[in-house]
């Protein structure tokens, strides 16, 4: 049946392709982006300009936005506006908002949580320390992030106290708002996983990650059963019961260690859909079926991205 699709973000590196995949399987899609340049740039698209996330104003524009245009999905992109989305579909009816539970969103946002969470369920374990508690337990290199944030934004290798005191200054972040993390030799993973809302798994996709800057630049499915049995074992605990993606390191002695969550549908969601999965359609086709069979991706498919060039009058 074809759905009116509410979808958050429309300048990340999901589109145009996501677009033309949603036409494709006989969707309706709708956009939100704060950024005005993308109408031009864009024009075939219901593109609506949204609010900042952080705007007061951004809940109720969504709200209206659904009801005005009766839409019947609605997929939010943006880590910021994960839990705002969660409360609009608790406050329209009939409303289907394609995210995990409050609990586990929650959770995957606070990264030092998680990681704390993921040891005492002895799922992985990734030494964490929140800035204000580091004094150097941990050989250099190491990772120094935000705790709240999404894509690479204010990651910086550190490898001395001089350049972690430089990282405050420059990036403006206290001790209390990051989190550092030791460097692991291994192989970097994405792994995409669906989950429907009686929390049976509809497809996990493990991509290994060729380059990377900020977001996967170029990566290649690959079934690996290390991989996909971590994405059981997250999927049974935690019971997400929507969309969430795994990012991690295989070792060199083969065990994954888990350095973030994102409790949303992945950009590398494209790598699904040439690999043989339609995430989004199946988890809505699929999002009551107690019974729902596991899909798995076509191995050995590529992925690279690069520049696209756009231009617009005004």
């Amino acid at each position: 049946m074809k759905k009116r699709i509410l979808i958050s973000g429309l300048g990340g590196s999901l589109f145009p392709y996501l677009h033309f995949k949603m036409i494709e399987a006989g969707h309706d899609p709708y956009y939100v982006d704060s950024n005005p340049v993308l109408k031009d740039i864009y024009p075939e698209m219901k593109l609506f300009k949204a609010p900042l996330v952080s705007d007061t104003k951004y809940k109720e524009f969504i709200k209206d936005l659904c009801i005005q245009n009766k839409i019947n999905v609605y997929i939010p992109l943006i880590d910021e506006e994960l839990i705002t989305a969660i409360e609009i579909g608790e406050d329209i009816d009939g409303l289907l908002v394609l995210t995990p539970t409050y609990e586990f969103t929650s959770l995957c946002l606070d990264k030092f949580e998680l990681m704390k969470k993921l040891k005492e369920l002895d799922i992985s374990t990734n030494v964490t320390y929140k800035g204000n508690d580091f004094n150097w337990q941990i050989q250099p290199p190491v990772f120094v992030k935000p705790n709240n944030g999404r894509g690479s934004r204010g990651i910086r290798k550190i490898v001395n106290k001089k350049q972690l005191d430089a990282y405050y200054t420059l990036e403006e972040y206290t001790p209390y708002d990051v989190i550092i993390q030791p460097f692991v030799d291994g192989t970097e993973y994405t792994v995409g996983v669906v989950s429907n809302k009686k929390n049976q798994i509809i497809s996990i996709s493990p991509k290994k990650v060729i380059q990377k800057k900020g977001i996967t630049i170029s990566a290649v499915t690959e079934n690996n059963p290390i991989i996909i049995d971590l994405a059981h074992k997250i999927n049974e605990i935690l019971k997400p019961r929507g969309p969430f993606n795994i990012q991690l390191f295989l070792t060199n002695n083969f065990i994954p260690i888990v350095f973030e969550i994102n409790p949303r549908f992945s950009t590398t969601l494209v790598l699904s859909y040439e690999a043989g999965v339609d995430e989004i359609s199946q988890l809505i086709d699929k999002y009551d079926n107690k019974d729902a069979e596991e899909i798995k991706a076509t191995e050995s498919v590529f992925l690279y991205r690069h520049w696209h060039n756009s231009f617009y009058k005004e």
